[in-house]
């Protein structure tokens, strides 16, 4: 079986209704080519050097009925065996600024694809018996706390 997911390559800045028509749009093109997960920069929403307080919203907010971005904590990839998907990051000052460079491996570390430093969106299909059979070799998760 395959799971179809898109990794999105995109500029944010720091206005906020700006950056969700982006990732708005995104959506919807990865949804156009089938994919049933989409995973944005940790930045999607506010690029990194500026302040983050007229972003924070309660969690009944307006962003509840717009696309939600989570993003697993390591921990969480590791006991799930997720793959995430990584970005290089260049250093202006002391604030880091995502350029891009993402990539999608499998769980044996194969490069499913990837992206350069310019806005861009990629298609993949994971192998879910793949990432069954990479589990059950794993002899760390059977360690593992549900």
């Amino acid at each position: 079986m395959t799971l179809r997911i898109s990794l999105a390559q995109i500029p944010s800045s720091t206005d906020p209704a700006a950056n969700l028509a982006t990732v708005e749009k995104q959506v919807t093109a990865a949804t156009d080519a089938g994919s049933r997960l989409v995973v944005f920069p940790e930045a999607a929403m506010q690029r990194f050097g500026g302040p983050l307080a007229h972003v924070v919203q309660p969690l009944d907010g307006p962003g509840r009925r717009r696309p939600r971005v989570r993003r697993p904590s390591r921990d969480h990839s590791r006991r799930r065996n997720v793959h995430p998907t990584a970005s290089g990051e260049k250093i202006h000052g002391t604030a880091p600024l995502g350029v891009g460079h993402g990539i999608v491996a499998s769980p044996t570390g194969d490069v499913l694809g990837q992206l350069d430093s310019v806005p861009g969106i990629l298609t993949v299909d994971i192998d879910t018996d793949l990432v069954t059979q990479v589990r059950s070799t794993l002899p760390v998760l059977a360690n593992r706390r549900h």
